[in-house]
């Protein structure tokens, strides 16, 4: 019975001593740009292809058998017109009717990430899907906590460096980005430096091993 006793009350303690540590706003920013850092955070894309494309990449044209019958699917969903003028993709017309070659220039290089989700049909239609990243993870600004026992809600700026490539297209009008960008998605205001940031609360627990995001 002893040894029940005694075992409660160094847990007992353990635990308040959990409770009284504080969440300091460096170590909060470090736990959060490590947990945002290592991809946890969405970065706003663009989503294309590339590769052979023709109207026949078109799920309704091979069920009907009609390929699209002019040009017009270079300015449709992939938004390859607005693409090709801020210079992310090249296009070459290299068969008929209408086979285009799509590929990224140095610029969409550069903000590209893995091509993936491989569509082919016959000869006429072998693309990839791939995202290009209109701007990336840069800091975190840590502006204020509030903590009870071993929960913390911490208020930060989070900032988002813009790619080569995002530069460009965010010059462009806005009816045209929200056309092209995946969800619509809200970047914050642009500061100063260049980033573009957005205020968010972010949750804490605090563990033995120490505090982590919830």
């Amino acid at each position: 019975m002893k040894w029940v006793v005694v075992t409660s009350l160094f847990f007992g303690s353990a635990f308040l001593m959990g409770c009284s540590g504080r969440l300091s706003r460096s170590e909060a920013g470090e736990i959060i740009r490590r947990h945002y850092q290592a991809g946890d955070w969405y970065g706003p894309e663009v989503v294309t292809h590339i590769g052979k494309i023709s109207g026949y990449c078109s799920e309704s044209a091979r069920q009907s058998g009609t390929a699209a019958g002019s040009d017009e699917m270079a300015d449709s969903v992939d938004g390859y017109a607005l693409l090709q003028r801020i210079g992310a993709v090249t296009v070459e017309k290299i068969g008929e009717p209408f086979v285009y070659d799509f590929q990224l220039t140095e610029l969409g290089r550069q903000a590209a990430g893995e091509p993936y989700a491989e569509d082919k049909f016959e000869s006429t239609c072998v693309r990839w899907q791939v995202n290009l990243a209109v701007a990336r993870w840069d800091r975190v600004e840590v502006t204020g906590i509030a903590q009870e026992g071993v929960s913390a809600e911490v208020e930060a700026y989070l900032c988002r460096k813009p790619t080569a490539f995002g530069e460009k297209f965010l010059g462009l009008p806005e009816k045209e980005r929200e056309f092209l960008l995946e969800n619509g998605f809200d970047l914050g205001y642009r500061q100063p430096d260049g980033d573009y940031c957005i205020q968010e609360e972010v949750a804490f627990r605090k563990y033995d091993d120490g505090w982590r995001i919830k």
